[in-house]
């Protein structure tokens, strides 16, 4: 189960490494890694049920 504070962590991965002048590359991949994790959960939620 994925709860919020991974998606915090990954928010604050984000703006570090745009912080830090990562360039869009960086914030891009932290926004896809997040959109896969919010999937995945979706799905246990599903099976869940």
């Amino acid at each position: 189960m994925f709860y919020p504070s991974t998606a915090t962590a990954l928010t604050l991965r984000a703006i570090d490494a745009r912080t830090a002048g990562g360039g869009a590359a960086l914030p891009l991949l932290a926004l896809t890694l997040a959109g896969g994790v919010a999937a995945a959960g979706a799905r246990v939620a599903r099976r869940r049920r």
